[in-house]
């Protein structure tokens, strides 16, 4: 049983329901009243504040691989050590729609950095983007040259 205050977001309560079942927060899909939790958020944060006890079905998805600390092409052209939340496409492909590791449709803004800049002012950086279902980040290497 894991105990969920209304004002937690989605990670926070994905993260509490790992805590106390053992299921990682990319594998897990959550429902309420047989709706995906995401969709009926207020719906559950309404039903927390005026019940003492509120029901989820965790649905634990055995498909999902995780990807974290990987390259996700062949040849990436990229000497970056991807961190344990991290997947990156390296110079060859870019970050994707949908979160290769739990299939959900991105959401959210990409967030562009620029890590340096050469003496001929040639940019160069990653874009990352993360999934709002799992977490999981996904970044992409960029460059003026």
């Amino acid at each position: 049983m894991a105990t969920l205050q209304p004002e937690m977001s989605m990670q926070q309560i994905k993260e509490a329901i790992a805590e106390a079942t053992q299921v990682p927060t990319y594998q897990q899909r959550l429902l309420f009243q047989e709706q995906q939790l995401a969709e009926s958020l207020e719906s559950f944060v309404k039903a927390l504040n005026e019940q003492d006890e509120v029901c989820l079905t965790l649905v634990k998805d055995v498909t999902v691989t995780n990807v974290a600390g990987t390259h996700l092409v062949q040849y990436p052209n990229c000497t970056c050590t991807p961190g344990p939340n991290e997947a990156c496409w390296g110079y060859r492909g870019t970050v994707q729609e949908v979160c290769p590791r739990c299939q959900e449709r991105l959401t959210g803004k990409q967030i562009r950095t620029t890590d340096g800049c050469r003496r001929n002012g040639d940019g160069y950086g990653f874009v990352y983007w993360t999934c709002q279902s799992c977490g999981l980040v996904q970044k992409h290497g960029w460059d003026d040259a």
